[in-house]
């Protein structure tokens, strides 16, 4: 239903099973997540005692756990959106609204804990259980207080977010490039725009603006107001950063549709569905 060709046809009972192993994919894929997370803190700890044997600079050890951090963010989104699709189409829902909303549950439910789970740990759970396996508390307030990880949630965040906001926007540029290039000279299409060469013929080069595309979209713009609404204590920049973020996006989004993909098939809809 969702492609315009025939599909097969599944009775409730089996519907429903695949749903559900659907959903039980993504819980393992949440906790392979989580391990690497926790993984990423044990790295953390290392860098912390080499900074204490001044074997690397104040403070790299936040930076690097930070930056590898928002590439197991992104390199996890990535292959989950592909893993997501394939199972959605695998369920087979009988409605594009369906479809539709099965999609965004998967992509956002296990996007919320590969997002926020590090920052999660660090404001809520470090301080009560000091580290995983490996010595580190947080570091004491002033005048003698209790122990306090706001600095390091602070660091997390903004390198996570700062990363986030670069490799994001380069890969939204870079990508319908790449389709480009590889639509040229790897399947042999032409690309050579002349007078009598129609809008039509121009963009049938380009990649097409799918499901995946407006996914990607709207996901990246949820998960950011995350950051802006839970963890503005920690970091007041994260509006400033996240204003910023959303006017280079609308450059980049703009110049993607009228410059890099196909025209956006238009499709009769009441709002925007499972986002609000």
């Amino acid at each position: 239903p969702v492609s315009g060709l025939p599909e097969e046809h599944v009775d409730k009972g089996t519907y429903r099973a695949r749903v559900l192993v659907g959903f039980a994919v993504v819980g393992m894929l949440i906790i392979i997540v989580l391990v690497c997370v926790l993984g990423i803190f044990v790295l953390r700890a290392v860098l912390v005692e080499m900074e204490e044997q001044d074997q690397i600079p104040v403070a790299w050890a936040g930076y690097i756990t930070g930056a590898v951090n928002a590439l197991q963010i992104s390199f996890f989104n990535a292959v989950y959106k592909k893993i997501a699709l394939v199972l959605n189409d695998w369920e087979n829902h009988p409605t594009r609204a369906l479809y539709q909303k099965n999609l965004v549950m998967k992509v956002f439910l296990f996007q919320f804990i590969n997002s926020y789970f590090s920052l999660f740990y660090i404001a809520f759970v470090k301080r009560a259980f000091g580290g995983i396996g490996i010595v580190e508390e947080c570091q004491a307030v002033p005048r003698g207080g209790d122990p306090d990880c706001i600095g390091e949630l602070r660091m997390q965040l903004s390198s996570i977010f700062v990363s986030r906001l670069v490799m994001g926007n380069i890969v939204e540029v870079l990508v319908p490039v790449g389709q480009g290039i590889a639509n040229t000279y790897i399947l042999g299409k032409s690309a050579v725009v002349t007078a009598d060469t129609s809008p039509a013929e121009v963009e049938a080069d380009m990649m097409a603006y799918d499901t995946q595309v407006e996914l990607e979209d709207f996901i990246e713009v949820c998960v950011q107001f995350g950051y802006v609404s839970m963890f503005v204590v920690a970091y007041p920049l994260t509006p400033l950063l996240a204003l910023v973020s959303n006017v280079v996006e609308q450059r980049v989004d703009s110049f993607k549709m009228l410059h890099q993909v196909q025209r956006p098939d238009p499709v009769a809809a009441a709002g925007i569905g499972t986002w609000l």
